[in-house]
């Protein structure tokens, strides 16, 4: 890339920097109809797509999110393990 490719990724980064909310709830975690995971972290209604992050978090809680972040890191490998063990034994 050239210098001047990177000036002007800079300049548009630097324009459009800022800070936004945490997706808290955008793919919330439950029961149709009022979520789009279940507790596999698998949409519902696609088969094997699942979405792992905080988005699947019912509410925001009152602390960091670090935590409960690695919780649903630790709970998604969890479940994307299993699936290859279950397709490794047939």
């Amino acid at each position: 890339m050239s210098r001047l490719g990177v000036r002007a990724g800079l300049a548009y980064a630097h324009r459009r920097r800022g800070t936004c909310d945490h997706a808290i709830s955008a793919c919330m975690m439950g029961s149709p109809p009022t979520s789009i995971v279940d507790s596999e972290l698998h949409v519902h209604d696609l088969g094997r797509l699942g979405v792992i992050g905080v988005s699947v978090m019912p509410a925001l809680t009152s602390t960091i999110l670090n935590a409960p972040r690695i919780m649903i890191t630790e709970k998604g490998t969890a479940v994307i393990e299993g699936a290859a063990r279950e397709r490794l034994a047939a």
